[in-house]
């Protein structure tokens, strides 16, 4: 009997991430509650699904049709983003701090992050597909479904059962509360990577070396427990697997032949064309400008096609000079779904490799009637 083969679906791929912000993500209470395979490539992450994985993020999305459950969550968030707002005062120089101050802002950012990633996790499309789907299939067909993208309010008036109304209303919602967790969690990250950096010139580590850093290696850094494992980082430089482990346990690292093999099992080409959801219409031409920072910014050239895992919300200012938004992640009621219906752009979300097989400078044809982007031949 032959073995099928696994096949892994795509989540994300995100720059200027460091290992240590992945331990946070992909503790056991966060992401770590999902089957996820993760490669880091020196700042570079990029996350799959296992088929179990799916199964498990449709099962949690699934809760949210529970009203309660949704409402508590979103009470949770809200309590949340106060708090970040409230610890504001935290922040400041790392190196300014003494070993006390610095174990209890780590301590701080620790406990903020840990929440903000089990909250951010609800935001993430695979989570929130089963809403997705329930409103698709009471909309019966593209049109009816934009128009209701783009006012809610019709839902009622086209007959939708309460079940999908309230489906639409919890995709804005969330859609809103994810746009200001980014916003609000951006200081908090900015700290993590001052530890980082902190740790780095204090151990005259390059910053490549001081990205290898992890969580629990941090913590033992700052209490004076342990130095920097420099064997260990130069081996994780070169590219490293994050796997689950066991229930509760922190999730286990491999470099060398373990990372080679899980990197040609989910980084191998799958498919060539580049096809996604279309979340606002129209047919374009123009210079791909490729963004993968979740907090940098870039100046797309006015008529561009911004190519992107997801838009963030620094680059809101230079939207509207783009021609089109492709996107690898998201969903309906993402924040390049949003941003492109409030400036009529035509938008493809959700391709899953458009940043893997286009590059700066490539000239396409965002076909966003159809869902499509093509790679124009140059004469």
């Amino acid at each position: 009997m032959i073995a099928m083969k696994q096949y892994y679906t795509f989540h994300y791929r995100m720059s200027d991430q460091s290992l240590a912000f992945n331990d946070f993500i992909y503790h056991p209470n966060n992401y770590g509650l999902i089957d996820y395979r993760v490669l880091q490539m020196g700042d570079h992450t990029v996350a799959y699904l296992t088929p179990r994985g799916v199964r498990q993020t449709a099962a949690l999305g699934k809760k949210l049709f529970n009203e309660e459950y949704s409402r508590n969550l979103i009470k949770r968030v809200q309590r949340h983003l106060r708090s970040l707002r409230q610890t504001k005062i935290l922040l400041r120089n790392v190196e300014t701090l003494n070993k006390r101050g610095r174990l209890y802002l780590w301590k701080t950012t620790a406990k903020r992050t840990d929440e903000f990633c089990y909250l951010y996790l609800y935001c993430e499309q695979p989570v929130l597909f089963p809403l997705e789907e329930c409103v698709r299939q009471v909309a019966h067909n593209n049109k009816r479904l934009q128009q209701v993208l783009e006012t809610p309010a019709l839902a009622k008036k086209f007959g939708f059962p309460k079940k999908a109304q309230r489906a639409l209303e919890l995709l804005f919602i969330i859609g809103k509360y994810k746009l200001q967790l980014h916003l609000k969690f951006e200081p908090w990250l900015k700290e993590l990577d001052a530890f980082i950096a902190y740790i780095g010139r204090t151990y005259h580590l390059s910053p490549k070396q001081a990205l290898m850093l992890r969580r629990e290696e941090i913590t033992g850094i700052l209490r004076g427990e342990q130095e920097p494992p420099l064997d260990e980082l130069n081996r994780r430089e070169h590219g490293c697997v994050l796997l689950p482990s066991r229930r509760g346990a922190i999730w286990r690292c491999y470099y060398g032949k373990r990372f080679d093999y899980w990197h040609k099992q989910l980084e191998q080409p799958r498919k060539n064309n580049i096809t996604g959801t279309t979340v606002f219409p129209g047919k374009v031409r123009g210079r791909v400008r490729i963004h993968l920072s979740w907090t940098k910014i870039i100046k797309p050239t006015p008529g561009s096609i911004l190519v992107t895992g997801m838009t963030n919300p620094q680059l809101l200012p230079y939207l509207k000079r783009v021609a089109s938004i492709v996107t690898d992640e998201g969903g309906l009621t993402c924040h390049a779904a949003i941003i492109s219906r409030e400036l009529k752009i035509p938008c493809i979300v959700g391709t899953g490799n458009a940043t893997k097989l286009l590059k700066d400078g490539d000239l396409v044809e965002v076909d966003a009637n159809k869902g499509i982007v093509r790679k124009i031949n140059k004469v």
